[in-house]
């Protein structure tokens, strides 16, 4: 992966290599970010469903 990093500075993505080494580090990063949110989200509403209605302290979802 280091390899990839480097090589995109050196690069530029008007050439077939700069772009594809571009497109892989924008649409990777991208897929990544999405893939923590949506985990993200998932453990907040499981705990959501988890948490009794009543309890001490109320289950607080901005702050979980």
């Amino acid at each position: 992966m280091e390899v990839l990093i480097s090589a995109g500075a050196f690069l530029p993505p008007t050439t077939a290599l700069g772009a594809g080494l571009y497109s892989i580090s924008v649409y990777g990063g991208l897929a990544v970010f999405s893939g923590l949110m949506l985990y993200d989200t998932q453990k907040v509403m499981k705990k959501a469903e988890l948490t009794p209605a009543n309890s001490y302290p109320p289950f607080d979802p901005i702050n979980a």
